[in-house]
């Protein structure tokens, strides 16, 4: 059998991978499995100290858990960019002492950004909210127990605006507010 000018010793084996086949080059006798399992396994090697290389390399993320209950089950859960000496907090959870989630949400320079979610002890959500730079800022929402909406809303800077809805736990729209008209985002009437 004739391959790119080498000649094989023998028929083509069908089994080719299971098989140890010879290979004549330049007068020299080539395992070509063992020739091919000794890259294949120099290529693993060097993969994997590539990737130890490049993770030691880059911030490092840790979880440490800040607060236990009693029984040692955690209560707050914050996780850390490393760089360095310093150390950036990325995210917080909180736990329920039944091992639910209580509240989630990240952290931006310190302070809570982005979307803050709170959960009731059997896992239903509970209220949904976003910050920025640490204060209330987008759209607010409170449920119920049963899952219905209890209100909805909007903040900026801190400070409620626009019109906001309140429901009964059979959600039928009961009051409306209107942020509007108060510079300061307190509560006109209820």
């Amino acid at each position: 059998f004739l391959l790119k000018g080498h000649s094989y010793l023998g028929e083509w084996p069908p089994d080719l991978p299971r098989r140890m086949v010879r290979r004549k080059q330049k007068g020299n006798a080539i395992d070509v499995q063992k020739f091919l399992m000794t890259m294949i396994k120099k290529l693993y090697f060097f993969s994997i100290l590539m990737a130890i290389l490049l993770n030691s390399c880059g911030p490092k993320h840790v979880k440490i858990v800040e607060e236990k209950f009693k029984d040692g089950s955690p209560k707050i859960v914050r996780q850390y960019e490393i760089k360095g000496k310093d150390s950036i907090l990325l995210r917080e959870s909180v736990f329920y002492q039944n091992g639910q989630k209580y509240m989630e949400g990240k952290y931006f320079n310190n302070q809570r950004d982005s979307i803050w979610t709170a959960w009731l002890p059997d896992g239903k959500i509970w209220s949904q909210g976003e910050y920025k730079q640490g204060l209330e800022d987008g759209p607010k929402k409170v449920f119920y127990s049963n899952g219905s909406l209890f209100y909805e809303g909007q903040h900026k800077m801190g400070k409620r605006i626009g019109i906001w809805k309140f429901y009964d736990s059979t959600g039928n729209l009961i009051q409306t507010i209107d942020y509007t008209s108060t510079s300061s985002g307190d509560t006109l009437s209820h």
